[in-house]
């Protein structure tokens, strides 16, 4: 790979993804995909860098704030992105297995100690 091609833009998740806190989440990741666009020269794929999300700022996580986290990852798939999570812990891993969304977010968690 080039060096062109392994930049990274960093995003960090935070607060409360539940039920309760999910809808002050929206305007942030609105504002991540406006932001990310700019990078997409010309509307089409091929972005300066590829978007490392952090969820190390999530206080809770629940089936809500997976399918808005899923709902994200598909808008930064559509404009070209390949992103990637990372500070993804043992107990986000269990609540995406245990409430289905393996299939759509276990092949972008990026594993710094291989699989846990």
């Amino acid at each position: 790979m080039s060096a062109a091609t392994t930049a990274t833009i960093a995003i960090t998740l935070d607060g409360d993804w539940s039920m309760t806190g999910v809808a002050t989440q929206l305007q942030p990741l609105a504002e991540h995909l406006a932001a990310l666009s700019h990078h997409v020269p010309g509307g089409r794929p091929g972005p300066s860098g590829q978007p490392l999300i952090s969820l190390a700022g999530i206080d809770a996580i629940d089936a809500c704030g997976l399918q808005l986290l899923t709902v994200f990852i598909r808008h930064l798939r559509q404009l070209g992105f390949a992103p990637t999570l990372t500070d993804v812990d043992r107990d986000f891993r269990l609540t995406v297995q245990t409430l289905g969304f393996a299939h759509e977010l276990e092949q972008i968690i990026h594993s710094e100690q291989g699989q846990a």
